[in-house]
């Protein structure tokens, strides 16, 4: 029997939280799902996990890589296996409301135009306690689709939210996941859908996403990662910025300016130096994992030379846009000078200079 929705759930090296990730999953209010796990090579006890859960529960599929592929890459193993209807990405660190499945499943059955819809999330810590709460919106909403890329463009952030807070229509899945990109992936993924229908939010925390040290997000961050793939993106979706007016020199000015401001908070909050920087996006790039050593670097030295050039083009900007502000004060400044001087030798400022004296001594 084909299930309703697909679950897919790449793994790697996720033993620490793997037991409540799934857990939750089995817990679901709508039981007709399959639920995909697929190991990309894991060398901790990930894989003795899954063959434990899956002897409990017939609709979990497990399945391993037999080299390394990345987190993206594995995300589209798991959809070439995907049956179901509706796809349910899902992430090992993280947790589902037991009512997710039911009312996101609700969402797309009821509103044919919605092609994606996301829900609002808890952000838990290593221990599973709720930091906070993350809501785009106030109260469940129904958007277009290229509006939602645009405000996301624009914003330089993904406000749609992260795999476990989403679930779409497997029919708009196209290519799959972008596995050129570093670190938002998933949210041109999402973009990729939403060409096709509407996005619906629903305003209730259906999912939790755990941050901690050794997050994929953490070290992407550090990295650097996610300024290459903003460019990258830029570039793909660049008539939708096209649509409402904004260049592409200005909106690669505007990811530069961004990038630098992320730098700076890490710098000054974690201690972030260029040795870590180096490490992380090399780590991040998987470098030395992932068999393609050559063709990871080369990619990734063209996106730095990108960043590099529209940064140093933002640079020039503001430093044109100083020596404007400069000349402008410094005409400034003549020009009051000049009018003081005048006033000085008016009659006017002779004849009220005793009532100047006066006040100066009150």
């Amino acid at each position: 029997m084909t299930p309703k929705v697909s679950i897919l759930l790449p793994v790697y090296n996720g033993e620490k939280f793997l037991d409540a990730a799934v857990a939750s999953v089995l817990a679901q209010t709508h039981a007709d799902f399959e639920l995909l796990v697929v190991d990309d090579c894991s060398t901790d006890g990930s894989v003795d996990i899954i063959e434990r859960l899956r002897k409990q529960d017939s609709r979990i599929k497990f399945i391993r890589n037999e080299q390394n592929l990345g987190l993206f890459a594995n995300y589209n193993r798991c959809l070439q296996q995907a049956l179901g209807e509706f796809i349910k990405p899902f992430a090992q660190d993280d947790i589902l409301a037991p009512s997710a499945l039911e009312k996101m499943i609700d969402v797309l059955t009821k509103e044919k135009s919605v092609a994606l819809t996301s829900c609002a999330r808890n952000i838990i810590d290593a221990a599973g306690d709720v930091i906070r709460k993350k809501k785009p919106f106030a109260g469940s909403r129904q958007l277009k689709g290229q509006d939602v890329i645009l405000y996301n463009m624009l914003a330089i952030t993904n406000w749609i939210g992260e795999p476990s807070t989403v679930m779409f229509r497997k029919r708009y899945a196209g290519t799959g996941f972008d596995t050129r990109l570093f670190h938002y992936g998933d949210l041109e993924m999402w973009f990729k859908v939403l060409m096709n229908g509407d996005y619906y939010y629903i305003d209730e925390p259906l999912a939790s996403f755990r941050t901690h040290a050794g997050s994929a997000t953490n070290k992407n961050l550090s990295g650097l990662l996610f300024a290459l793939d903003i460019v990258s993106m830029s570039e793909t979706y660049s008539q939708v910025l096209a649509d409402t007016g904004i260049s592409d020199e200005l909106y690669k000015r505007c990811i530069a300016e961004y990038a630098a401001l992320q730098v700076d908070e890490l710098v000054r909050n974690d201690g972030l130096d260029v040795e870590s920087v180096i490490a992380a996006a090399r780590k991040g790039a998987r470098i030395g994992i992932s068999g393609d050593d050559k063709e990871t670097a080369l990619r990734m030295m063209d996106a730095f030379i990108a960043l590099s050039f529209h940064t140093l083009r933002t640079l020039t900007h503001t430093l044109k846009e100083l020596s404007d502000v400069e000349c402008r004060l410094g005409s400034d400044k003549e020009y009051l000078s000049r009018r003081l001087e005048h006033m000085e030798q008016s009659t006017s400022w002779r004849l009220t200079a005793p009532i100047r004296k006066l006040l100066s001594q009150q």
